[in-house]
């Protein structure tokens, strides 16, 4: 197998096993019961999601 295929292989495992790592810990955290709701000012909220992503 060359090698580049090989190093893309490797990358394609390594982030399918990061993405199931998240979504388990999504489940997790879903399943703990009650939440704690609240109104919140959506522009807030997506203004620190972005902060958050970069």
């Amino acid at each position: 197998m060359p090698a580049k295929v090989r190093e893309y292989m490797d990358q394609a495992v390594t982030q399918s096993l990061r993405a199931g790592a998240v979504i388990r810990l999504l489940r997790e955290f879903t399943g703990r019961g009650d939440t704690e709701r609240s109104v919140k000012d959506i522009n807030a909220v997506v203004e620190e999601t972005c902060r958050l992503a970069n």
